[in-house]
């Protein structure tokens, strides 16, 4: 039943994701990852490193993506288990694809992004489009096509990680600045986010064809597969409002992205964030939910009344491990084919792994 990245069937896997979606598996999505194998692709010239922009802008790509499978053939999949690659370049990459300016920490290991041409402007100077001719995004742009035409159809690629539409904004403005313009100029705010809505759908289009040209369906960060479109939209900037500005200024951006998806999770970043629940669970379009207790908190299982609500408003959950938190997750569900498990583990963990799988059908 362990597969190696080259033997995985991704239209299948992709297909299984959209049935999920769809809501017609039978059964959990089960992506399944067995770390720590020996390696069945050569080294490459290069190391692995997760962020695409520690190694420069101008490196040459093709030991990047070598990189990257060598990375990939150490791992094998159970279940709807599939190899991907996708472009990282920080979260919230859209900032620096509309004049905002990225920084990568000297270890390489993160990027964060600053406001840029935007430094010192109030916001009625700031106006947000899409700047095709960004190192950025042109070298985003870049590795999805190579990395079509390197890999074949041997990977499913995925979308970089564009942003929440506020989060982009607070990057533009600094998130301090930002939270007092949402009292001392609301509608500006508002217009930005309408402008940041365009970007970022602009740069979504762009990239999905080079994403899907394959035939081997597209996903991104969240590990879940489709033939359509898929994405796990965000605002980590509401860990810091009340629900009634969550109301005001994150669902309309949330709203608009759903709309314009197939499918649409929600990365629930933080407990800060479970007191927005109540408006999530109306968004129109939104399929589920990715609840992410953050550190030194209790396991997804623990949190039930959350559960509870997005259950009875027919949310579907992105799901992890260890297995006893699966379980006990998919218990309170009314139908737990309405999870996706993602589980990383080690090969000895897998005869836990495999009663697991198959007490859900998915062995």
């Amino acid at each position: 039943m362990l597969k190696t990245y080259r033997e995985v069937d991704l239209a299948a896997v992709a297909c299984h994701g959209e049935r999920w979606f769809r809501g017609e598996l039978d059964r959990p999505l089960f992506n399944v990852i067995v770390t720590g194998n020996a390696p069945t692709a050569p080294a490459s010239a290069v190391p692995y490193r997760r962020m695409i922009p520690s190694y420069g802008l101008d490196a040459p790509l093709e030991p990047i993506l070598a990189a990257r499978e060598h990375q990939l053939s150490t791992q094998r999949y159970l279940a709807d288990g599939f190899p991907m690659v996708w472009p990282d370049f920080g979260a919230g990459a859209l900032a620096a694809f509309v004049g905002g300016e990225g920084r990568i920490a000297e270890d390489g290991a993160t990027v964060w992004f600053e406001p840029g041409r935007f430094a010192g402007k109030s916001i009625a100077e700031i106006a947000v489009a899409v700047d095709w001719e960004s190192p950025w995004l042109k070298r985003c742009r870049e590795f999805l096509k190579t990395a079509r035409e390197y890999y074949g159809n041997r990977v499913m690629l995925g979308q970089t990680d564009i942003g929440g539409v506020l989060d982009v904004v607070a990057s533009l403005r600094t998130a301090d600045q930002l939270l007092f313009d949402l009292y001392d100029h609301p509608e500006e705010v508002k217009r930005l986010s309408r402008e940041t809505i365009q970007a970022w759908i602009a740069v979504f289009d762009c990239f999905e064809p080079l994403i899907t040209a394959g035939g081997t369906g597209q996903t991104g960060w969240w590990g879940i597969p489709a033939l359509s479109s898929n994405y796990m939209i965000q605002c980590d900037f509401a860990y810091m409002i009340s629900p009634e500005m969550f109301q005001e200024f994150a669902v309309p951006d949330l709203t608009a992205l759903s709309e314009h998806l197939d499918f649409s999770c929600y990365h629930m970043d933080g407990v800060g964030q479970f007191g927005h629940l109540e408006h999530l669970v109306r968004i129109p379009g939104l399929n589920a939910l990715q609840l992410v207790p953050g550190a030194g908190k209790p396991p997804q299982s623990e949190f039930r009344d959350e559960i509870a609500m997005a259950d009875a408003a027919n949310l579907q959950f992105q799901v992890f491990g260890p297995p006893d938190n699966v379980r006990k997750f998919l218990a309170q569900l009314k139908n737990p084919a309405r999870a996706m498990v993602w589980l990383g583990i080690t090969p000895d963990q897998l005869p836990e792994t495999e009663r697991l799988l198959r007490e859900y059908g998915a062995w």
